[in-house]
């Protein structure tokens, strides 16, 4: 049997046959629920043919957007092979397994000589270790004026938040990130949730 590779950074947190599938019960939470309808409605106004969703999890985004919208064919890159397994397996019951596919990968491999319309990340972006240092390979598998998109959960130092603040990102990090790494940035935030767009200047 082949050794299946290991795509996390020491530290980072992993998904494993358990846990990939308890994620699943996310869905039944009403936050949850509103930050993906959130996701997929933002990306549905995006013009695209390809796209890349590092991080994609149990495929919830990427396999709806799919659905809803016909005229592109897609990737989910994940480190989990189990995740990967419960994405592929809802790729196919939701038909769209023909322009989906879903890989193993990282935030620090992408695949290889591929570009894209549109890379995304959702409720991915605060576990990787190494954030910055990430986006401009990231960057490097855009086509021209393509953009790299991050959706997360906003940090408004609330007491409910409190238990959660690793979990969540702030505005001014991603002011911060866009500054350091001289990328123009776009965001749009709506109620407790957040979408940071990067580009080339």
């Amino acid at each position: 049997m082949a050794e299946v590779k290991d795509y996390y950074e020491e530290g980072e947190e992993k998904f494993g046959f358990i846990s990939s599938r308890l994620y699943v019960l996310s869905a039944l939470i009403p936050t949850f629920r509103h930050f993906h309808r959130f996701v997929i409605d933002d990306l549905k106004e995006h013009e695209f043919k390809t796209i890349l969703d590092i991080g994609s999890g149990n495929g919830k985004i990427l396999n709806t957007l799919a659905v809803e919208k016909k005229d592109f064919t897609g990737t989910g890159l994940d480190p989990s092979p189990s995740m990967r397994k419960v994405s592929s397996k809802k790729a196919s019951g939701k038909k769209v397994n023909q322009r989906i596919k879903y890989i193993g990968g990282s935030c620090r491999e992408l695949p290889e000589n591929e570009k894209y319309d549109l890379i995304y990340t959702s409720l991915s972006f605060h576990h990787w270790k190494d954030r910055v240092q990430c986006i401009p390979g990231i960057m490097d598998h855009l086509n021209e004026g393509g953009s790299f998109n991050i959706y997360e959960m906003v940090n408004d130092d609330s007491f409910k938040k409190k238990m959660a603040s690793s979990h969540l990102m702030r505005a001014s990090q991603f002011k911060e990130i866009g500054k350091d790494l001289g990328l123009n940035l776009t965001l749009r935030e709506e109620k407790e949730f957040i979408r940071a767009t990067f580009k080339r200047q």
